[in-house]
């Protein structure tokens, strides 16, 4: 073990929890555990029948000075490069606002696909890929942590980086801040995935839309170092999908499909490929309480975007400020 400093458990492989692994490692021993097959949470892509859909987080801004500097580092390696498209307001199916996104305020994306910056992070560090944590059991100063099949191991901290509907079942009902948890409300998406193979003609990359119920259109083609084939990612409002969260899948694709027909000037021909993904947590409204959670009696932290705001920004934000705790505690 590194310096004797103990044994940390991370639950979840997006940015908040890769953040916490990438610095955590330097002066602990630690294991990632993700439930899902790739890195990333919302920062992740698919790859289907040679197209690429970057379905999450479309792209990322850099606002405070210390993700600044944290992201400047990773761009002089070119893990993320400044996606200079062409950006346009859409207002009942009408352009405006045609804007070049340049240098001057950069719009983020990691290459040659979303996840790859979380899987950049976790270099050098164990990750468990498709194992879901179930339960947690305190064992006087140390945790156990279990999936559905096996204790996992014995740890001397754990940090959780999930939303707050997932984390709930995981804490033991002893736990001091169950009631400030309940009270964080995420807000689910869907993301609309077409790949076309006829050219898109259109003279923009992204668009953010008003007056419809999609919310935004990235040409997923457009992002550096990405495929040439014609993908397109598509985002619902939140509040559609809340009203439609139960709906039957096939009614939301074609819903969502109808929809962005509308709003193409011409309609989108040859889709080769078309489906939806069910984002139930997706994002969150702007929250001005704690950054993290620590809780050094019982060595657990929690961290995640859902403590700030829904963006990647917010998600290293609550994570550093949860490391900055953690490591006077470990």
């Amino acid at each position: 073990m590194k310096r004797n400093l103990g044994k940390i458990a991370i639950i979840g492989a997006g940015i908040a929890g890769m953040n916490c692994a990438y610095q955590l490692s330097k002066i602990a021993d630690l294991t990632v555990f993700e439930k899902s097959r790739g890195f990333g949470g919302r920062m992740s892509t698919k790859l289907i029948d040679g197209f690429k859909f970057d379905h999450g987080i479309q792209f990322f801004t850099a606002k405070t000075k210390i993700f600044q500097d944290f992201i400047y580092q990773f761009e002089k390696k070119g893990i993320i490069k400044s996606w200079e498209g062409n950006f346009v307001e859409i207002n009942n199916n009408q352009v405006s606002k045609i804007k070049k996104w340049d240098n001057k305020y950069k719009h983020y994306v990691p290459v040659p696909k979303m996840s790859s910056f979380c899987r950049y992070l976790s270099e050098g560090i164990d990750v468990k890929l498709n194992t879901r944590i179930t339960k947690l059991v305190k064992l006087n100063t140390k945790w156990e942590v279990f999936n559905d099949q096996s204790s996992l191991g014995i740890f001397d901290w754990v940090i959780i980086a999930i939303p707050p509907e997932q984390l709930m079942p995981l804490i033991p009902d002893f736990y001091d801040y169950l009631k400030q948890i309940r009270d964080y409300k995420m807000q689910p998406c869907y993301s609309l995935m077409i790949g076309s193979k006829n050219s898109l003609d259109i003279e923009w990359d992204a668009a953010i839309i008003k007056n419809s119920i999609l919310s935004w259109i990235s040409i997923n083609d457009s992002k550096p170092l990405r495929n040439r084939n014609n993908s397109i990612v598509a985002i619902s409002t939140n509040d559609w999908a809340q009203e439609n969260i139960k709906k039957d899948i096939e009614y939301v694709k074609n819903t969502l499909l109808t929809e962005i027909q509308k709003i193409f000037p011409q309609p989108i021909k040859n889709i080769a490929y078309v489906n939806v993904h069910k984002w139930r947590y997706a994002n969150i409204k702007k929250q001005n309480g704690v950054k993290s959670i620590i809780d050094s009696k019982n060595r657990l932290g929690i961290c995640g975007d859902w403590f700030i705001k829904g963006t990647a920004e917010s998600a290293f934000l609550s994570s550093n400020n949860l490391i900055d705790n953690i490591s006077t505690h470990i």
